[in-house]
């Protein structure tokens, strides 16, 4: 019975890795349709899986500006920040091709505009996390399947 939870344990782990990976996947792929021009976002996700505990984890760091991705922000809710190093400036540069120098300005006038209209959101935690969920129910179901098998021949 020991090998038999021994090799059970493994199979959750492989699993967990497994889904974990593809939720991260599922995210950033997400992020990289329309929402992560400076790349900030992207790179402030992180997945990992704490062995110890079975216990798989993707998350991402980037708590201001990823939580206004996914979950948007309604009209005259917030003023964004603005100004030379800000990420709508950043964005600007990127995206927009506009001048260090006008960076600034631009930066201002789009933080006003998602002041009067508000930002639509656009999940990519959410559906990320429900990938991950049928994912690992899946490749659980796999692999504890074979390991019964196994042990039933």
């Amino acid at each position: 019975t020991k090998e038999v939870a021994k090799k059970a344990r493994s199979k959750v782990i492989t699993a967990l890795e497994r889904s974990t990976l593809k939720g991260d996947r599922i995210a950033v792929k997400l992020l990289l349709k329309d929402s992560d021009y400076t790349g900030n976002t992207r790179k402030a996700m992180n997945r990992y899986v704490d062995r110890n505990k079975l216990e798989g984890v993707v998350e991402n760091n980037n708590e201001t500006y990823g939580a206004v991705v996914e979950y948007g922000v309604p009209p005259q809710y917030v003023f964004p920040p603005f100004g030379k190093g800000s990420q709508l400036a950043q964005w600007a540069k990127k995206k927009l091709g506009v001048s260090d120098k006008k960076s600034a300005s631009v930066s201002f006038l789009i933080a006003r505009k998602i002041w009067e209209r508000g930002r639509a959101e656009k999940p990519f935690m959410r559906p990320a996390m429900k990938a991950t969920f049928r994912e690992y129910k899946e490749l659980l179901r796999r692999e504890l399947g074979e390991l019964a098998q196994c042990k039933s021949t």
